[in-house]
């Protein structure tokens, strides 16, 4: 009793053939459909994982460029003026909407 029996397949056979060669067994050889596949995704996972460290790495220069950047500047101060005019600009339009808020102050319809 042989338990192990040979498996023949034409798999090794053809890809050693020069009749077909290799190009000629994509679509009829389903190891060959399978690999290509496999190629192509490592190929392209290997394109996204490429592009996304080098996204990483321009994103870590630009943050270590900007802790180096002086900051002993002196900053701006705010024109005092300008700003009272402008507290003063929306002081009257909260005073507006609060008049508007508080509704009709008139007489009331007598026909209602």
């Amino acid at each position: 009793m042989n338990f192990f029996k040979k498996k023949t397949t034409s798999h090794n056979v053809m890809l050693l053939s020069t009749r077909g060669g290799f190009f000629h067994r994509i679509g009829r050889d389903y190891y060959v459909d399978w690999g290509g596949m496999l190629g192509v995704v490592c190929v392209i996972t290997l394109i996204f994982v490429g592009l996304g460290l080098y996204a990483y790495m321009n994103i870590e220069h630009r943050l270590s460029e900007a802790s180096t950047l002086d900051t002993a500047k002196k900053p701006e101060t705010v024109d005092e003026q300008k700003l009272q005019v402008i507290i003063e600009q929306f002081s009257a339009r909260a005073a507006e909407r609060a008049i508007l808020l508080k509704g009709y102050g008139g007489f009331g319809d007598p026909s209602l």
